[in-house]
């Protein structure tokens, strides 16, 4: 088909087409579409499934498949849906649709004629282009009513609902926590758990009944003599207590209905105490294990109705919620939705999670779906994504034929429409070669769907490379080394084949802790790198000193936090000294112990005079004094230090003696003590406890004295963590430091903290994970670490669904494509039967399975290279034993024609690993002798000046002779020298400005710079504030309101807020302002859009401002951005003026963002709705004018 003439098929008719495929990307001005692609854009509106590979076009053609089917009146565009996975896709669709739309409108034929959808574009709607989370949600608010959902219902975000999952935890009995489980890991289990259920449509219910199943079968006869004859056999028991108790459990096995009973009907109560005494007497079982995943299901089901009670939800109940609603026996909402589309798009199928496959076949089956994805980047399996549903999707989104029969009363149907994108447009022959072979034992591997590649593409660059890990002396490693060179030499070939600008490169890690070694090194050979969403922000030394503190703080048994403070920066303690602290520690507990046994009426009166009062005695008497208490009660010892006898005859003093810890030592931790004593007795929100920490540990101080690199580096760090306790905060007015530090280490555990990360610097080489690089493309791409357990991972365990809180593999909606474990199979009669399973069928599965997911994630990072590829590995790195390289790196040797045996045999069979020299470690640190040489001299100075003073104002004051002509060019000079210092000691009180400040604090600094710049230099702690939330839980309904609130981002969950009840009318009353104004008409093109501005002031110092724009909307010829204030309009051109500041760098932030760089014009605006007043500011200032307005 070619031109205004073509026709395609539709539903078994002609479809007429006034614009072919080609006409449309001649219009738009992109390159001519090759036939797979014209194909789809033209396809049949029936369901279709499209494998794309990687960097095959598919965002383009998708664009132009909704052009056509809009300009040739084949779908209105209300009536379009797109769906994808993140914000950035949603963003970057809708850019591309409407530019060619645009362009379209601006460019096509005066006449149409008659009946064709292009006429309609002069008055274009958008298609509605979502995530598949955010699309869920609004099912819910749209019909939620229909389940009992109200449509007011919030998003619940990390923080809130490790808080709620906590508020379980907490409730529960003893009986119903899982022995040996740690807090915060049950927390983690049971929000796992809860998440599951979800994802796989099931319910808590259906999981305890085949847990029950799954117990009662082990409980059988063979199972309890198992059990018994282990019992027999173990010391658990003494000889003559054995027979009486397992004649005891037999009959408690009969009573339950387990066993030899054989009953239909199972008394739960007996079965559970049954269990609970074999697992008392049989350490780790399985039962055990089963039981503990019961009781993890009750809280999780508890978990869900919390939820469901407050009217909150995560990501995975709106998926579950809106297939409830689909799925009701009336039928009658299902049929509404259905009809609401005419084509949809489903983007990054691959990536879909079970529940949301399901949902997607209720609401689309028979319709013109299209779905394009790639089975072989499906990675993202530990977070509900299945592979199985693009491979599923022709049998499950079947299209209907023509009926049959004389009456035309047998329908009939088929499967769906399979196309394929299969030229890579990104990457070179040799790289292409490689990822190829890679994907060649992927179970979906189809040679019709081998990417090939593009016209005149050239051959590309691959690099394989092993080393045997020795130690590089500048570089970290021979393998880094080698990394360094390449990057050198592919650089230097970039520049050398004509090109100016500079290209794009990266190195991609399976692990993050590789992440930072990897910088180090690069940096070390002068590059400029850029770590991309680097976990790790507790392990920064400043900010670890603050948690530790934190710890201490809040938990008296947080020892070992303290000891980080007391060997590290804050004290400083050499091993002597933290020698004689225990020796001290351990007097207190003897002390505390005798007074606890001899019920000594004097305890009080000691401790008063430095007697632990705290310590208790635990179950079996024994008294426990802790480090952090044996700390405090060296506050007692401080008198004696200033040579008080007062205190000489003490007991705590006597005990300070005989440890023999020296006097410094003692001076440093009385310190520590008193500021963590401060800091217990302070009544503020978790912010303001972290920032008096901050002064109380001289961190701040510490942190202004270190070389300008490494000082930016740990404020940004520290600011960050600032940050974090604002958000929670935020979100959770009342909650408490305890609360904070449970949220935190979970958040950790989950590598939910991230490292404050700025936009890369131009040519700078960009550092990531593999999971991180999808959908990413650079010139230069390395891959390090290619042995057996980095790249590809090893299978860590073999428990599978049986540990932690994962869902049971035969309740999972994709059970018949992942390894099978079903403990109610007749085969697992016993323990033995289990154990013998799982170390070798199922070890076998959960390996080959592992191992499919792995050689995706290594197709991924390859086809991330567009020109150069590196790849490689190590014989020895940190493993006792000899590294095996990974199959990653022999397949590609073998691709180019390279020797395996050759180029992955650094050495020989005898190669050990190599031997490094011997290291001493001077402990505890002593500054850098440099960097003491120049403190030494910078005092000097200073002091020298201090006592001159006097002398240079007796000079000034002196009145010599008139003759005396040397005297007084001599009080001339000490009169120029004191107003010199005066001058200095005046700029001294100012306080620089940090290097990175939010838009709201440029706002304030141009309201008053003084007052700004006091609160910076000694923030004044802020008590508790309710109302403070009111702001936070109106943006936040209003990202929910666009239904932006349930992305699916990683980095960038939606905020919600528990407001207490005197503040929900006000948050009703603006909500139902917003909803009268015209804003709620409009759809937005982006909500809450992140950015990191760099402003650069006149004398060269830059200030980084991060931020988030509230909304942006698409206007002719450009975009509006607009803030959402709940309070009223200013009263003064003046005030108006100041925050149009805030304006200022929101528009400055928008032109830099590639999305929006093609706009003729951004306006900016406010919407206050304390008085609903909305005010576009006429007038915004440039970047100049905004650096000369603050003094930056």
């Amino acid at each position: 088909m070619s031109g205004r003439d073509g026709q395609r098929q539709r539903g078994g008719t002609r479809m007429k087409a006034q614009y072919s495929a080609a006409a449309l990307a001649e219009i738009v001005g992109v390159h001519p579409p090759t036939d797979e692609q014209a194909k789809i854009i033209e396809a049949e509106l029936e369901p279709t499934v499209i494998i794309a590979g990687a960097g095959s076009g598919k965002t383009e053609t998708l664009a132009l498949r909704v052009l056509w089917l809009i300009a040739n009146g084949h779908a209105d565009p209300q009536r379009i849906l797109g769906l994808t996975f993140t914000r950035k896709a949603v963003g970057e669709l809708t850019e591309r649709i409407w530019a060619f739309v645009r362009t379209f409108r601006r460019a096509r034929p005066a006449s149409t004629g008659p009946g064709l959808g292009a006429g309609r574009i002069a008055d274009f709607e958008m298609p509605t282009i979502s995530t598949y989370n955010s699309y869920a949600a609004s099912l819910v608010s749209d019909y939620g009513l229909a389940i009992g959902i109200e449509s007011d219902s919030s998003v619940l975000d990390a923080a809130g609902s490790i808080r709620l999952a906590e508020q379980i935890v907490l409730a529960a009995e003893p009986h119903e926590i899982p022995a040996n489980v740690p807090r915060t890991a049950l927390i983690t289990r049971v929000r796992e758990m809860a998440g599951q259920i979800n994802e796989h449509l099931q319910t808590p219910q259906s999981v305890l009944e085949y847990l029950d199943a799954c117990i009662d079968h082990l409980l059988g006869e063979a199972g309890l003599t198992w059990y018994f004859t282990k019992i027999r056999r173990g010391r658990s028991l003494r000889k003559g207590e054995k027979d009486g108790v397992i004649a005891e459990l037999w009959a408690l096995a009969d009573e339950a209905g387990v066993g030899r009973a054989g009953k239909s009907h199972t008394n739960l109560l007996a079965r559970n105490e049954l269990a609970e005494r074999i697992i008392a007497l049989r350490k780790d079982t399985v039962l055990e294990q089963l039981l503990d995943k019961r009781k993890v299901t009750v809280l999780a089901e508890r978990f869900l109705a919390a939820k469901r009670e407050t009217s909150a939800m995560e990501f995975s109940d709106q998926v579950k919620y809106a297939h409830d609603i689909m799925s009701r026996p009336d039928g009658r909402i299902l049929p509404i939705e259905r009809s609401r589309w005419d084509a949809i798009m489903l983007d990054e199928y691959q990536d879909t999670s079970d529940s949301q496959f399901q949902l997607l076949q209720l609401l689309f089956n028979n319709k013109n779906v299209m779905a394009v994805g790639d089975p072989r980047q499906s990675i993202y399996a530990w977070r509900g994504a299945s592979a199985r549903n693009i491979s599923d999707f022709p049998k499950r989104f079947q299209r209907q034929l023509p009926a049959t029969g004389q009456g035309g009363e047998q329908q009939a149907v088929a499967d769906a429409h399979v196309r394929t994108l299969s030229i890579g447009w990104r990457n070179d022959k040799s790289i292409l070669a490689v990822a190829n072979r890679i994907s060649e034992d992927l179970p979906e591997y189809d040679e019709k769907d081998v990417l090939r590649p593009r016209p005149g593409a050239g051959d590309g660059q691959t690099h394989v490379v092993s080393t045997i890990g020795e130690v590089d002396q500048t570089y970290g490693t021979d393998l880094m080394a080698e990394l360094v060179d390449f990057m050198h030499t592919a650089t230097e070939t970039w520049y050398a084949s004509g090109k100016t600008d500079p290209p794009q490169r990266a190195v991609l890690c399976r692990k993050r802790s590789f992440l930072t070694a990897t910088a180090n090194a690069l940096e070390s050979a002068g590059f400029e790198v850029h770590i991309a969403g680097a976990d790790g922000l507790l392990e920064d030394t400043y900010v670890a000193d603050i948690h530790a503190a934190l710890h201490a703080v809040a938990d008296p048994n947080a020892g070992t936090e303290l000891m980080r403070l007391i060997s590290g920066r804050s004290c400083a303690l050499g091993a002597a000294d933290i020698a004689a602290l225990h020796r001290f520690a351990k007097s207190r507990n003897e002390r505390a112990q005798q007074v606890f046994e001899a019920g000594q009426s004097a305890a009080g009166a000691e401790a008063g005079d430095g007697e632990t009062g705290v310590s208790t005695a635990d179950d079996t008497g024994v008294v426990t004094v802790g480090i952090i208490e044996a700390v405090d009660d060296l506050i007692a010892v401080s008198p004696a230090l200033d040579g008080s006898e007062n205190v000489q005859g003490s007991p705590v003093v006597a005990d300070w003696r005989r440890s023999k810890l020296s006097e410094t030592a003692t001076r440093r931790l009385i310190r520590l003590a008193e500021s963590l004593r401060h800091l217990r007795r302070l009544a503020v929100t978790v912010p303001g406890l972290v920032r008096t920490a901050i002064v109380e540990l001289d961190i701040d101080t510490e942190i202004e004295s270190l070389p300008e690199a490494a000082r930016a580096n740990h404020e940004k760090s520290v600011d960050a963590f600032i940050s974090l306790t604002s958000d929670f905060v935020s979100q959770n007015p009342v909650g408490s430091l305890a609360e904070f530090l449970t949220w935190l280490t979970i958040m950790d555990a989950e590598q939910s903290l991230s490292m404050p990360e700025e936009p890369a610097a131009e040519g700078a080489i960009t550092i990531m994970t593999v999971h991180g690089s999808k959908g990413l493309g650079f010139d230069i791409v390395a891959i390090p670490h290619l042995t057996e357990g980095d790249m590809p991972t090893t299978l860590r365990s073999t428990k599978a669904w049986l540990s932690g809180g994962m869902l049971p593999y035969p309740l999972r909606g994709d059970r018949h494509h992942i390894p099978r474990f079903d403990l109610t199979d007749s085969r697992f009669a016993t323990e033995e039967d289990i154990e013998a399973y799982q170390k070798s069928e199922l070890k076998e599965q959960l390996n080959l399975h592992h191992a499919i997911e792995e050689r995706r994630i290594g197709y991924v990072a390859v086809t991330r290279a567009k020109q150069q590829l590196w790849l490689g590995g190590s014989l020895f790195t940190t493993r006792q034993k000899k590294n095996e390289f990974s199959p990653f790196l022999q397949e590609a040797a073998e691709v180019l024609n390279l020797d395996p045996d050759e180029v992955l045999n650094p050495g020989d069979d005898d190669t050990e690993r190599p031997e490094g020299e011997a290291i001493s470690v001077e402990w505890p640190k002593r500054a850098d002798a440099a960097e003491a040489a120049r403190r030494a001299e910078l005092t000097g100075m200073f002091a020298a000046a201090l006592r001159l003073k006097p002398e240079l104002e007796q000079l000034a004051e002196s009145h010599p002779d008139e003759d005396d002509s040397a005297a007084a060019e001599i009080a001339a000079l000490a009169q120029m020298a004191l107003a010199l210092q005066a001058e200095r000691a005046q700029q001294a009180e100012e306080f620089p400005l940090p290097s990175r400040l939010s838009a709201t604090g440029l706002v304030q600094l141009a309201e008053d710079p003084q007052a700004y710049r006091r609160e910076l230099r000694r923030p004044m702690p802020q008590g508790p504030s309710h109302a403070a939330g009111l702001g936070t839980a109106f943006h936040a309904w209003v990202e929910n309101f666009y239904g932006q609130a349930a992305l699916s981002d990683l980095d960038d969950d939606p905020n919600t807020v528990t407001l207490p009840a005197y503040l929900h009318e006000q948050l009703d009353e603006l909500c139902r302002r917003f909803e009268r104004s015209r804003f709620a008409a409009l759809e937005p093109v982006a909500v809450e859009q992140s950015f990191e501005l760099t402003l650069t002031g006149a004398d060269g110092h830059k200030v980084t401002v991060p931020g988030k724009i509230d909304a942006i909307f698409a206007i002719d010829g450009g975009y509006y951005v607009i803030d959402w204030k709940t309070g009223r309009s200013p009263r003064s051109d003046d005030e108006l003026a100041d925050r149009a500041i805030q304006l200022a760098i929101y528009r400055m932030a928008v032109q830099k963002m590639p999305a929006f760089a093609d706009a003729e014009r951004i306006e900016c605006g406010f919407y206050f709705l304390g008085d609903d007043q909305e005010i576009t500011v006429p007038h915004i200032m440039s970047e100049s004018e905004l650096v000369a307005r603050l003094e930056l």
